[in-house]
């Protein structure tokens, strides 16, 4: 029984890790292509840095790197769309 115990446990910790996908310097260039590159449930943290406007069409959660500034550029009225099931965009 304790054995079964620890796996159960070992699977219920993978299931709930998150994978951060990093935009800016070393990572992704812009915040659509983490996106697209990102599952459900994962972060992506944006540099400092200006970027293009984007879709956020997954349950993910989006928020600047310690410290950093980020601005969305406007395109029309609405640089940033949010379709369900979206995230958060912190």
């Amino acid at each position: 029984m304790l054995r079964l115990a620890v796996v159960t446990l070992g699977i219920a910790a993978v299931a709930i890790a998150q994978t951060v996908h990093l935009v800016g310097p070393g990572g992704f260039a812009q915040i659509g292509a983490a996106i697209a590159a990102a599952a459900p449930g994962d972060v992506v943290e944006v540099a400092t840095g200006t970027y293009v406007p984007f879709v956020l069409d997954k349950a993910l959660t989006i928020r600047a790197a310690p410290g950093a500034q980020v601005a969305v550029l406007p395109v029309g009225r609405d640089p940033v769309r949010l379709r369900p099931p979206a995230g958060s965009v912190a």
